[in-house]
């Protein structure tokens, strides 16, 4: 039984412990409130590691047939992020959902569902400086500075390549969507933003317009404004309502 500590940020005295077996229970519970999903049991459906930078996390599991698998996926992910993070104060780095079938008549699915929120805010990061300075050298040094497993690095590439290819469109529907305000007078941080998520509600098959949004969102919440969080959530909601997307 491996435990693990972390010493108290509120200045007191001492040392919080936890064993795998805590964690391992805050994870299931995630788990346990998304809809549609079995996890498998015991070293088949969860596999954790700790490392210097925080949490890993495999997860296996079983979708009910109806469900669409990548947006369940994002679900426990970002359940059992919120959940170890709250009660625990670890930083969940990375967790990979496998789905190795569905409950019900039909296997529609078997693979694994990374998540890519590490990916995003690179590439967000990479956009947000393209605003300013076009520079692959710093480019090359934000890759560097995010770490990024080559997975990771092949999806904030996509990103960066879509955005790059797309760029007038997307922005020509930014403009049309942001009553009031016109790609000029955006908030830069805003702009890259919109300008990621798009590409990905408008050309990334794979990704569920609610992941596109909510990450989207996430990140403003970071590192822009409060009514920035709003505004991020609001355009992008009219982009999706003012045009034929995938569910």
């Amino acid at each position: 039984m491996a435990i693990f500590r972390r010493i108290s940020p509120d200045g007191q005295k001492g040392k919080v412990s936890y064993t795998t077996g805590i964690v391992s229970g805050i994870i299931q519970l995630a788990v346990s409130e998304i809809e549609g999903v079995t996890m498998l049991g015991g070293k088949k459906g969860l596999r954790i590691y700790f490392e210097k930078d925080g949490v890993y996390a495999d997860i296996s599991v079983k979708v009910d047939s109806g469900y669409i698998v990548p947006e369940v996926a994002f679900k426990i992910q970002q359940s059992v992020k919120h959940n170890v993070e709250a009660m625990t104060k670890f930083k969940v780095v990375k967790v990979d959902v496998y789905v190795v079938g569905t409950e019900g008549k039909h296997k529609f699915f078997t693979g694994k569902v990374s998540m890519r929120s590490k990916a995003r805010d690179c590439a967000f990061k990479i956009i947000f400086a393209s605003l300013f300075r076009p520079d692959a050298e710093l480019q090359r040094n934000i890759y560097k500075t995010f770490d990024l497993t080559e997975e990771e690095r092949a999806y904030a590439d996509r990103l960066l390549d879509c955005v790059a290819m797309h760029r007038d469109e997307l922005t020509e529907e930014l403009n049309s969507k942001s009553v009031g305000f016109s790609d000029k007078r955006m908030f830069p941080v805003d702009k890259s933003l919109l300008l990621m998520a798009l590409a990905e509600i408008r050309y990334f098959d794979d990704v569920p317009n609610v992941v596109a949004i909510d990450e989207a969102v996430g990140l403003a919440k970071r590192y822009s404004t409060e009514k920035s969080v709003g505004y991020v959530n609001g355009v992008l909601a009219a982009c999706i309502a003012g045009g034929d997307t995938k569910a």
